[in-house]
């Protein structure tokens, strides 16, 4: 093999063919193919403010972003819910025994039955028929000679049937009166209450209220008023609860439980004296025996009683009027 060498002559008066072709081939590596070492630094003041802004208002946003959630989670409760319901298990002070009303410590009835159990015993013992505010006259409401109410007797009846719950409040029963009608056609000539009369004579038909005449009908109502037995004994129930989109919320809201005030109806705020009765404390489970509530409003049910007339009761003070 052997090796072979070109060689080109420079024309006279310009150069050659081979030099310039050369000349841009180098040029086109020096364009497109520039390679250095060094790093080019640009001096400029507002690209560095720029810069230092940024990493300043980054650092900013993170700092207000966790100090804001840190608030929210401190100053904004959860929103709080209750459910309130009538009970029966409370415990609670007697106020009777058998030997009658107590002046002082009678001893405990742990639950609504049982305090209703112990009525029931006394009652059955008494050899006239009469204990306590079953079936004692001094307990008749007389408003006026046409609106009055009783004698009233007791019933025991089941602690379901003496509560109400409403939106916002329970409605508990100690008194209620129920209504009996007795009514039959008459023929044309009775138009009066005495003929009335007459008609339930004839018919055997008993009426102590008095009888009265309807469109073409004779009615008797005979009215029963009763007293519901240690309904004293029953409780106002409360139970706390909370919702929130944030589930973080729940135990930081609990320094925030709901609380019960009870407080007069239409009462106006003054410096001197709070509308406020009593005021339960936060927590999730509230209990409230309706005789404690009586006792701080100065009401017993027990001593309501004594004729009454024009619709003001006389005290009873060492079993007389």
């Amino acid at each position: 093999m052997g090796r072979t060498t070109q060689f080109f002559a420079k024309a006279p008066g310009g150069p050659s063919k081979c030099s310039a072709w050369g000349q841009m081939a180098l040029d086109f590596l020096q364009i497109h193919h520039f390679r250095t070492a060094k790093t080019v630094q640009i001096k400029d003041w507002r690209l560095g403010s720029l810069y230092w802004s940024a990493v300043t208002l980054i650092w900013a946003y993170v700092g207000w972003s966790l100090f804001l959630s840190r608030t929210y989670m401190e100053s904004v409760p959860a929103v709080g819910t209750h459910m309130h319901w009538g009970g029966n298990w409370q415990a609670s002070d007697l106020r009777w025994s058998a030997a009658g009303k107590c002046d002082a410590d009678c001893g405990t009835a742990g639950t609504y039955e049982s305090a209703s159990s112990l009525m029931y015993g006394w009652l059955n013992s008494s050899a006239t028929g009469s204990f306590a505010y079953c079936n004692n006259s001094n307990y008749d409401f007389v408003w006026s000679p046409e609106f009055g109410y009783g004698p009233y007797f007791c019933t025991f009846q089941p602690f379901e049937e003496l509560w109400t719950k409403m939106t916002e409040g329970l409605f508990f029963t100690t008194s209620m009166s129920s209504t009996k009608s007795k009514c039959f056609d008459v023929s044309g000539g009775v138009h009066t209450s005495d003929a009335c009369d007459t008609a339930f004579a004839a018919a055997n038909l008993s009426c102590a209220a008095g009888s009265y005449y309807r469109v073409g009908t004779c009615c008797c109502d005979e009215v029963a008023y009763t007293f519901p037995v240690a309904a004293e004994h029953m409780s106002m129930e409360f139970e706390h609860g909370f919702s929130s989109s944030y589930a973080q919320h729940i135990p930081s809201g609990k320094a925030y439980l709901p609380r019960i005030i009870f407080r007069l109806k239409s009462c106006i705020e003054k410096k001197l004296g709070s509308c406020d009765i009593l005021e339960v404390p936060q927590g999730i489970l509230v209990t409230l025996p309706l005789q404690a509530l009586f006792k701080l409003l100065a009401i017993d049910l027990d001593d309501e009683s004594c004729t009454q007339n024009g619709g003001k009761a006389t005290d009873f003070v060492d079993g007389k009027c």
